[in-house]
């Protein structure tokens, strides 16, 4: 239901900026560039707003559908409005990620602290079968034999808990 609900609002928020960029496409032509040609000239302008509109959302980055920078546009101050509406996209596109992030982390984070797992400190190990490659006679811990050394649990551990 979260993955759902954060899908149906990233569509209907780029959907949103999709519209405005569209207004400013139409209203200014060069100040949106589609695969190097200006934004009217192209046969589905919308497409390319919506374009434009979730790779600015999502912060992916520009491919063919770019708004028009000094470096494109002949008078940088006709495109200040684009400028300006791909700027603010991008900084809620990344306030989106940031909200649906903790809110998937706060749910993940919930489902493991309800789960029922259960620890224990034992551990199997059969005595007798030693490390390969180790001597077991010159074994260190035999030096430690006597009354304060731990004692070791039966090597047939079966289904008891320790």
């Amino acid at each position: 239901l979260v993955l759902l609900s954060a899908s149906c609002l990233f569509y209907l928020f780029t959907m949103f900026w999709a519209i405005i960029i569209y207004l400013i496409g139409m209203n200014k032509p060069n100040c949106i560039h589609v695969n190097g040609v200006d934004f009217g000239t192209t046969q589905a302008p919308f497409m390319d707003a919506y374009s434009l509109s979730w790779t600015t959302f999502s912060t992916v980055g520009y491919g063919l559908v770019f708004p028009g920078t000094s470096a494109t546009a002949m008078n940088t101050r006709q495109c200040t409005g684009i400028t300006i509406v791909t700027t603010a996209e991008s900084f809620f596109g990344i306030l989106f990620a940031s909200f649906w992030g903790a809110i998937f982390f706060a749910k993940v984070t919930r489902v493991a602290s309800h789960a029922q797992v259960l620890f224990s400190d034992a551990i199997i190990v059969k005595y007798g079968t030693g490390i390969v490659g180790v001597d077991p006679k010159h074994d260190d811990d035999s030096e430690e034999e006597g009354p304060s050394s731990p004692q070791r649990p039966p090597s047939h551990i079966g289904g008891e808990s320790y």
